[in-house]
């Protein structure tokens, strides 16, 4: 649980007393986002599953 309020707060800027309120599931997860998560847009991924 360290490692993760560490990477809220030096990454996300999130103060702990402020990330002790937030639901800790839904904070794991985004604290696990990667490049692989990201939006895309919907034209490329139409063309993408065409192919």
């Amino acid at each position: 649980m360290n490692l993760a309020e560490k990477q809220a707060l030096t990454e996300l800027h999130i103060l702990p007393s402020d990330y002790g309120e937030q639901d800790f599931y839904e904070m794991q997860e985004v604290l696990s986002a990667s490049e692989e998560n990201k939006m895309v847009d919907p034209m490329e991924l139409a063309e993408k599953l065409n192919k």
